[in-house]
């Protein structure tokens, strides 16, 4: 006989989320977890496709535990995935955030099978077993769309959510992404509690802080901003992109270093060659140059 498919049920996360959503609760009790390099690359051999990596840039696996870590966090403070939205856009940042959002739901969920089937007292389990990609699709993808978006970085948006069948929400951002987010909460009637975003601390206006509530006191809907690459750099970023198997938007490996639209951004200078050619973004040396070419309002 066939056996049924044991469903995973939400019953932890209900145990776990009884606390109320304090942002210095959130941000004070983190549990900084230290997986080894031979872990990861046992539990997602098709991403770390060579364990060297970590040892040719030892400052990616603290990167990445730290990213994991907050991730974890924002999962304890929920009932349902479903409640946890995902801001994706296709760039860079996003990307990354996107691909450790599924490292952690990978660790998290299989972390809670094996605490489920010891609480039922069954002892015929399978260590790393539950698919994580169902429970990767609860959580919903949010995108803006503006005028004059490059084709390059919608063709790569798109690719994404059909590769890992995300369910997403397009939002108009013509007015600004308050608006947006104010509409996106009348469809989804406030049900979205967390949205992880891919904010770090070298952008502009941005707290060094994993998690802050959003400005509710001036109009905005009530949600925790979760930010779990706050603490990575240019030069992270683009290590985890470049050493793990992970596709990117195009865009990058032609000279542009930050992606909005086709009015606020030109291929970055720093990366101009003598023949009129440009080096792809992760040869920027300068970090600081990582705007230059996003075209400010006047």
């Amino acid at each position: 006989k066939n056996k049924k498919k044991k469903k995973i049920s939400n019953s932890l996360f209900a145990r776990k989320a009884d606390i109320p959503m304090q942002i210095d609760d959130c941000n004070n009790n983190i549990i900084q977890y230290t997986f080894t390099k031979e872990q990861l690359f046992s539990w997602f051999p098709n991403m770390f496709q060579d364990i060297e990596i970590f040892d040719k840039d030892s400052d990616l696996l603290t990167r990445i535990n730290s990213g994991i870590s907050v991730c974890i966090r924002a999962f304890e403070r929920h009932n349902n995935l479903d409640e946890i939205a995902m801001s994706w856009n296709g760039g860079k940042d996003a990307t990354v955030v996107l691909h450790v959002v599924r490292l952690s739901i990978h660790i998290y969920m299989n972390k809670l099978h094996l605490q489920e089937e010891n609480h039922n007292h069954n002892n015929n389990n399978n260590n790393n077993n539950v698919n994580t990609n169902e429970h990767f699709q609860q959580i919903l993808a949010i995108t803006f769309i503006e005028k004059d978006l490059f084709d390059e970085a919608i063709d790569f948006t798109n690719e994404i959510v059909n590769k890992y069948n995300l369910k997403m929400i397009v939002l108009n951002g013509e007015n600004g992404i308050k608006d947006g987010l104010i509409e996106f909460y009348e469809y989804t009637n406030n049900n979205i509690k967390s949205i992880f975003l891919g904010s770090r601390s070298c952008d502009p206006n941005i707290k060094n802080i994993y998690f802050t509530p959003s400005d509710s006191d001036k109009g905005w809907p009530e949600f925790m901003r979760v930010n779990p690459i706050i603490d990575w750099d240019y030069k992270n970023i683009w290590s985890f992109l470049c050493n793990c198997n992970i596709s990117y938007c195009s865009l990058y490996d032609k000279g542009y270093t930050s992606i909005g639209s086709k009015l606020n951004t030109v291929k970055n200078k720093s990366l101009l060659q003598n023949d009129g050619t440009y080096l792809p973004a992760y040869k920027l040396n300068d970090f600081n140059s990582e705007r230059s070419n996003r075209i400010e309002k006047n």
